[in-house]
């Protein structure tokens, strides 16, 4: 509710790098905290940290049928999630997966108070000042701009490789008030979130910069994939990897939670947080952004792609490919989804997205949109989109439906030219074809 104390770090989270056991909710334990500007540690439960009042909040006629605190919808089953994502011994269900983790992991890249700030150095130009009477505060773009961000992060987050980490039970890991950091391996950049003292959740994005091949004259594809979910024959379950680290590795992961971290880090002890103490001045994090590993993906065509996949785990293989393509809206639930959903108003017919299923592999695919940034880009063509925010009662029943070949309509700025509805991989711009009329292996990304 508006000005209440709202968190950008769920308190089930923290508390579960508490060792506190005289309280039986994660949110009520106590754990170590050290902030950039504290000398010593101190204790304090859960929730009553990594908060802020009002933070969320909107101010403007356009904005105020916003509840955004009410969007975390996922935080109710986090505790459980989390404990099922830390079980090497068992399959993570695909419905834990995408109800709650899913979310749970985006909604660490756009809750955070950075947020305001981070999307005034993507859109310099939208000043208060600026924008008419009827126009919304820049503060109240931003937090309509979270929930947008909360939506599209999904699709690169299932499409990314998700490692569980694991470490000796006497392993005293942090977590911060950003609650995630950035770390390099052979493989490429990715992000840890930690889940608890011992157990980290690592994401490695894929990269969007591999070669594309146009798979049966139709879509863009990434060749060698790897699948999100398998079909075990009761259900579908999440891919996730299992590896066991060595300790010593701790003390470098703490002191990058602290660079990270906004304000505070939160842990078990005194010497885990001191270990961990955040700097002085900005946060890394503020100026870092999952979307921004994603630069060369026009993220809009994938905006339905959580849903998809949502729908597409409700069915059995034969029909989870049409579940995808046709999703029913009727049956997400508002229990797990309450806050409203992002609608592309303008460029409807270029969300076909990139969920597939493969006999008994799903697979999300950012192919489509690398294409089309791609095309965009070479175009001289900004490619801005028109998207609105509305309850998920009040959704089109067939938004984001796949019944065609993709197209793509392209407009240049500078000199005024003839639109062209184009195929993605063409460069003449007279040209207008749908993308099935490619010849089967046409390379994208050719010098």
């Amino acid at each position: 509710m508006a000005g209440d104390r709202q968190h950008h770090v769920p308190a089930a989270l923290i508390g579960r790098f508490s060792t506190d056991a005289t309280a039986k909710r994660a949110r009520q334990r106590k754990v170590w905290v050290k902030g950039s500007d504290s000398a010593l540690p101190i204790q304090k439960r859960a929730e009553r940290v990594a908060h802020r009042v009002g933070l969320y909040d909107t101010h403007d006629g356009l904005a105020a049928d916003l509840d955004v605190d009410a969007a975390w919808g996922y935080e109710p089953l986090l505790p459980r999630a989390l404990d099922a994502l830390s079980d090497r011994t068992k399959p993570l269900r695909a419905s834990t997966w995408v109800d709650t983790l899913v979310p749970f992991v985006s909604g660490v890249f756009c809750r955070g108070p950075g947020f305001v700030e981070h999307f005034r150095t993507r859109v310099p130009g939208l000043l208060d000042e600026q924008q008419g009477e009827r126009r919304m505060s820049f503060e109240d773009s931003a937090t309509r701009a979270r929930l947008l961000d909360y939506q599209m992060l999904m699709a690169p987050i299932m499409a990314s490789r998700w490692v569980v980490a694991h470490f000796s039970s006497s392993a005293e890991i942090v977590t911060s008030d950003s609650a995630f950091c950035m770390f390099s391996t052979p493989d490429g950049d990715g992000y840890a979130i930690p889940v608890d003292p011992r157990t980290v959740l690592m994401l490695l994005p894929p990269s969007p910069s591999e070669m594309l091949t146009f798979e049966g004259g139709f879509v863009p594809r990434t060749p060698n994939l790897r699948p999100a979910l398998t079909w075990t024959g009761p259900g579908w379950t999440a891919n996730v990897e299992h590896r066991t680290l060595g300790d010593s590795d701790i003390a470098h992961l703490n002191r990058a939670m602290g660079a990270w971290a906004t304000d505070e880090v939160y842990g078990p002890t005194p010497a885990a947080v001191e270990q961990g103490a955040p700097m002085s001045g900005q946060s890394i994090a503020e100026a870092t952004s999952f979307g921004s590993a994603f630069a060369d993906v026009d993220l809009g065509c994938h905006l339905y792609d959580y849903f998809r996949v949502l729908s597409a785990t409700r069915a059995i293989p034969p029909t989870a490919q049409q579940a995808a393509d046709h999703t029913d809206w009727s049956k997400v639930s508002p229990l797990r989804w309450p806050g409203p959903v992002a609608v592309e108003l303008l460029r409807a017919e270029q969300t076909r997205g990139g969920v597939s299923i493969d006999s008994d592999q799903l697979t999300v695919d950012l192919a489509y949109g690398t294409a089309v940034r791609f095309a965009r880009r070479r175009a001289g063509d900004p490619g801005y989109a028109a998207m609105a925010l509305g309850g998920l009662a009040l959704v089109p029943p067939q938004t984001g439906w796949i019944d065609g070949p993709a197209t793509l309509r392209l407009q240049r700025t500078g000199p005024r030219v003839p639109d062209a509805e184009i195929p993605i991989a063409s460069t003449p711009f007279e040209q207008a074809a749908p993308l099935g009329a490619l010849p089967p292996g046409r390379r994208l990304l050719e010098p």
